[in-house]
Formats: structure tokens, sequence, C-alpha cells
């Protein structure tokens, strides 16, 4: 329901639905689907340019893809970090983070 909702563009509907998931998510201490859900909402947050706190919740989706080995969660989540350090300007930090995504992808 929430990425209907952001590809309507209802971003503050989108919000409140992701934060309620995440909620649900640690209730359960569910670790499979909380880090993609902190990248659904860390888009959310690039569409509304809060680029901080968009980093601040790919960093977290990215600790829980190593703490667990998902390698091709760790793939997506660099290429996303590396957008978000692009918006910001860090071109050098981008083409390392895109080229690491890269590396993980194709091996």
């Amino acid at each position: 329901m929430a990425s209907i909702l952001f590809a309507r563009g209802d971003l503050d509907r989108a919000t409140n639905l992701y934060q309620q998931s995440l909620e649900i998510l640690d209730g359960i201490s569910d670790w499979q689907n909380k880090p993609a859900t902190l990248q659904n909402l860390a888009q959310i947050y690039v569409s509304k340019g809060d680029l901080d706190r968009a980093l601040q919740l790919c960093q977290q989706s990215l600790e829980i893809f190593e703490a667990t080995g998902d390698l091709r969660g760790k793939s997506g989540v660099l290429h996303s970090l590396a957008q978000i350090s692009a918006a910001q300007g860090n071109l050098g930090e981008a083409m390392k983070l895109y080229q690491q995504s890269l590396d993980i992808y194709s091996s």
C-alpha cells in the first residue's frame, strides 16, 4: 500500500505506512524485511529532499545486510547510497559506492 501511495505522490501517507511497518517489523524482530522497508522509506525522503535522513535510513539498512550476509541486498543499498551521495554533490564518494555495488553484484 505504501509503495502505491509513494507512486501516486502521497508522500506523507506513504511515510506513515512505512513507519508503521518498521514498528511492526521491530516488534517481531523481522530482520529479513526491515532493510528493504528502510530503503523504501529512504527513497521517500530523497523525494522530499531530506537527503540526510535518507542517508541515515540507508546506513541502517546496510548494517543489517552486512550483519546477515545478504550480498545482493548490500549491493542494492550501496547503489542507493551512491545516488544520495551524487545528489549531495559528493561525486567521488558516489563513484566509489557505485563501484562497490557493481563489484558485489557482478561476483
